[in-house]
């Protein structure tokens, strides 16, 4: 994967970007929680044009490494879990943080520690807590018929499908998941 397209960025930050092009990175600064909760140090984030911002400016490096373009520094984030924070709408629809919507889920992903994941074309997203319950009641059989309440336990291999996605059920560790889906849980200069 390349860099972002900075053209994607709000044009204040393009302008910044062209005016200072050789600004260094900041590291260890900034934090998104398995809540898609912002934190800034271990200060929480609640300032509505700042996660606005915070959203519009997220973007993958060509190292796996997630980072928000403030200004012509690029400030890495450090993940709790994934990438993304997916919420499950009532009409099945996924939502990544900052309202970003999921179109092409392709794998449930859970991890011998009990999360649910989803990988989608926007990357690796957990599922936030408080919408499992939801996602459990709108997941349904796949082609094999196998009870998504099984699979979901571990007790089945198979497929499910969420509204017209199917999505392969892959099961792994926790530990391995920044390897197996390319990211970096905690960027460090090189």
């Amino acid at each position: 994967m390349s860099d972002p397209d900075p053209n994607n960025f709000s044009p204040a930050v393009q302008r910044a970007l062209r005016r200072w092009p050789t600004v260094p990175a900041a590291y260890g600064w900034l934090r998104l929680d398995r809540r898609a909760r912002w934190f800034v140090r271990d200060g929480l984030i609640t300032h509505v044009r700042a996660l606005a911002f915070l959203n519009q400016h997220y973007a993958r490096d060509a190292t796996g490494g997630w980072f928000v373009q403030n200004g012509p520094q690029r400030a890495y984030v450090t993940l709790d879990l994934a990438p993304w924070v997916l919420s499950v709408q009532p009409d099945g629809q996924l939502l990544a943080q900052g309202g970003r919507p999921v179109h092409a889920p392709h794998t449930l992903v859970l991890t011998d520690c009990g999360e649910v994941l989803i990988a989608s074309e926007l990357g690796l997203g957990n599922v936030v807590d408080r919408d499992l319950e939801g996602l459990t009641a709108l997941l349904a059989a796949g082609p094999d018929g196998t009870d998504p309440h099984r699979v979901l336990q571990g007790d089945a291999q198979a497929s499910l499908r969420l509204g017209a996605h199917l999505l392969r059920v892959e099961r792994i560790s926790r530990a391995a998941l920044p390897q197996h889906f390319g990211f970096v849980c905690d960027p460090q200069p090189a």
